[in-house]
Parts: structure tokens; sequence; C-alpha cells
């Protein structure tokens, strides 16, 4: 399955952090927020990544490694950020010193960075550059031809672990044309109410829609699982946001559900959010 990252925006929520760099590569204890994203992406076993660029793309490009080597943050076996080979069938560069953060003990035993060849392990990084920035739903309709199975949409401003396996199964099973991945917090009214019916459908969105009460009510995360026929919502060449995709499904009555999830999650695109995230990161909890 492949991955679209949502890299594009001007991160006007974490100014003036973003004044110098995108959002992207602000980092939380010390490591950008995009490596945050990839590592979880590799470690649900995505194979190839999308990523839309808008503001400040050669930044991002280049911290990337463009063309040959992508820079992620890998669970090499091993301890401690000694000197370590690979797992058994790797064969990359061997013998890395990973460091971990000063002071900071890592509830794992993997060190967490590494170095991946892009192909060599299977994932394969694209860009998709936007002169005009298109919005969440018309960056996705700018891929259509790479767009042609069941692919994850992930806004580039979370940290989590959450299970995609455990997701797709649930999508596959209820044959969605969409499904919205969810969690539960406390303050729901700060990130708007999606409410799900006792089948996991949503019937409420936001302020904006509600066609019975919910069984249950949750935040949505960023990320989704959708269907390429979805992209038919979409006009070409146009700003369009994924909320407008949402809403017309429900007035059609198009099968779009939402997953809960159990896991570790943290929205980091705010200055709010992310100094809960550091604090988080800071305390060896994620």
């Amino acid at each position: 399955m492949k991955a679209f990252i949502l890299a594009a925006g001007l991160g006007t929520r974490l100014r003036p952090l973003t004044f110098k760099k995108p959002k992207p590569l602000i980092e939380i204890n010390g490591r950008p927020i995009i490596d945050y994203v990839l590592e979880w992406l590799v470690n649900q076993g995505i194979k190839e990544v999308i990523i839309n660029l808008h503001y400040m793309p050669d930044m991002i490009k280049r911290y990337l490694g463009a063309l040959e080597f992508v820079k992620i943050p890998m669970r090499i076996r091993g301890s401690g950020g000694k000197n370590l080979l690979p797992p058994r069938g790797v064969t990359g560069r061997q013998g890395m010193t990973l460091p971990t953060a000063r002071g900071v003990k890592p509830p794992w035993k993997y060190p967490r960075r590494g170095y991946l060849r892009e192909g060599e392990f299977g994932l394969k990084i694209t860009y998709s550059y936007e002169k005009n920035i298109l919005g969440t739903a018309g960056a996705l309709k700018k891929k259509k031809k790479e767009l042609k199975e069941t692919f994850l949409v992930a806004a580039c401003d979370s940290l989590t672990n959450i299970d995609i396996k455990k997701a797709l199964a649930f999508h596959k099973n209820k044959k969605a044309l969409a499904t919205m991945i969810l969690k539960k917090i406390k303050n729901l009214e700060e990130y708007g109410i999606i409410g799900l019916d006792n089948q996991g459908r949503v019937c409420q969105f936001l302020n904006k829609y509600k066609s019975k009460e919910p069984a249950t009510k949750a935040a949505h995360t960023g990320i989704a699982i959708l269907e390429p026929r979805i992209l038919k919502y979409i006009p070409s060449n146009k700003f369009y946001g994924l909320e407008k995709v949402y809403l017309q499904m429900l007035e059609k009555g198009d099968p779009l559900f939402g997953y809960l999830a159990g896991e570790f999650w943290q929205e980091v695109g705010s200055l709010k959010g992310l100094e809960e995230a550091s604090k988080i990161a800071s305390k060896g909890l994620f």
C-alpha cells in the first residue's frame, strides 16, 4: 500500500518557527517531524511514499537526500547506540553508530537512527511539487495516475504508532470508500467532533453534518485510508480539501467509516501540541 504524506502546508500555526524552515523539518527532541512520520510508515510495512511539497520544498528534499539516499530513523537490532550490525538479511551500511538522546534511556532496545538506500529495502519516495498549493484533496488528484489502489493519506503533523494493518482490515471488512482514523481525546471541541454509529459509520462530521445522534465521538487524526474512487469527487488543478470530499460522500450516502485507534497519537501542528510532544519525547515515552 502506498502512503501520501501531506507536507505542502505553510505551517501557520507553528509560526514563528516556520518562518525559516517548513513544518516537516521542525524538530522534536532533536529530530524533524518527518523523521517520526517516515519511521512510523516503514515500521508499518509501507513500501512507497509520495510527499507533496510547496513551502520551502528544496529544504525538505535536501534533508531526505533527494534521489539516492533517504535518511530516516530505523530501529536496528542491538542495544544502546553501540556499533551494530543490521538485522539478518539486511545488506546495507554495516556497523553504524547510532546516537540516543543525551540523558534519556529509550524504552526499547533499538537505537533510532540509520540509513536506508532508496529501493534497496523496498522504500520508494517520490515528490509532487505544487506551484500553487492544492489542498489536502487537490494534492491527491494531481497524482491520480499513481493512486490506482487502496492508499493511506497522512498529514505531516503528528507523532503516532497507530497500527495501520488493523485499520486496513477494518476498512476492507466494512467495504468503505474512505475510513478516517480517529482517536478519543479529552478536548474534542478543539479538534472538531466526528460521530460514529454502532457500525462505525460516520453520522456526524464536525458541525457541518449530522444524520443521527452518534454512539461514539472522537477526533480525526489527519490519517485516512482511501479508495481511488474517491478521486472522482475532486476537481483537477484546483484548491480542494478532503473535508469537502467527506461532506459530499455523506450527502450521497457513500460508505464513510471511522476507525477508532487505541495506540498513541499526538498532534504537532500547533505550538501547544509541539510543546506537549517535546515533553513526551524528552522523557523517552515515544
